[in-house]
């Protein structure tokens, strides 16, 4: 299944509108909806935000807080980071994990629970990302991704609200 299909009920629906065949989606997982690699972390500001429009040859970046249209800022785009290209470091003989697994991992979980965010930050930790390395990913990275998880899932549930 391709990054442009997105889960709706019990069919998958192309962004362009047309309709596949009816497929069951109990197979996709919320992590596999959305597309980190056009959500930024923009330095200095705890808000994800999406591309408005291209570079400017000055290197000038027009951005729009993650589904707040309202809220717009302009950065220079070495000020932006991509979720996509995130890497979580664990300890040697373990594979490092991209924001896409940490999310999933965060989602099953329920860290969107309110029982998730009474634990202790370590632990947190080692839901998030088993065998991390305590050298590389400390209490303040989990808080931003907390932050940020909670952001999209809160986002992703008002849009569906919305839609209805």
């Amino acid at each position: 299944m391709s990054d442009s299909q997105i889960k709706t009920g019990e069919k998958v629906v192309q962004r362009s509108g047309k309709t596949d065949k009816t497929t069951k989606t109990d197979d996709i997982h919320i992590a596999d909806v959305v597309n980190f690699y056009e959500l930024y972390r923009v330095k200095g500001r705890k808000r994800l935000f999406t591309l408005r429009a291209a570079p400017s040859a000055s290197g000038m970046c027009a951005m729009i807080e993650f589904m707040n249209f309202a809220n717009t800022c302009v950065v220079h785009h070495n000020e932006l980071e991509s979720l996509g290209h995130l890497v979580f470091y664990t300890y040697a003989g373990h594979k490092d994990l991209t924001f896409k697994e940490v999310f999933r991992h965060l989602y099953d979980a329920g860290a969107d629970k309110a029982d998730f965010a009474n634990k202790q930050i370590k632990e947190q930790m080692e839901n998030a990302v088993p065998c991390f390395d305590e050298d590389q990913f400390k209490p303040q990275h989990m808080e931003r991704c907390l932050v940020w998880f909670v952001e999209i899932i809160k986002k992703l549930n008002d849009g569906k609200i919305n839609q209805k």
